[in-house]
């Protein structure tokens, strides 16, 4: 089963519909998709969108995934 980020809405898929609201806001410096190791489907993304880092850190469930992500993503201060 696809996971529905990867569905078609309207021509694009959710993920991109997101992504590419994401990308014009000049404060966003950069849009991290945290996804299973064996995702193949989320490599394009980082290609498409300058904005954007794939962290393959994904757990057995969302709250996992979220743990994962912030563990692997480094925080810069003002």
């Amino acid at each position: 089963e696809l996971p529905k980020q990867y569905h078609s809405l309207g021509g694009q898929t959710v993920l991109d519909w997101t992504l590419q609201a994401f990308q014009h806001v000049e404060q966003i410096e950069s849009v991290f998709i945290i996804t299973n190791p064996s995702d193949e489907l989320a490599d394009r993304y980082a290609l498409d969108y300058s904005k954007v880092q794939i962290k393959k850190v994904g757990g057995k469930s969302r709250a996992e995934s979220v743990i994962n992500g912030l563990n692997h993503i480094e925080f810069q201060s003002e």
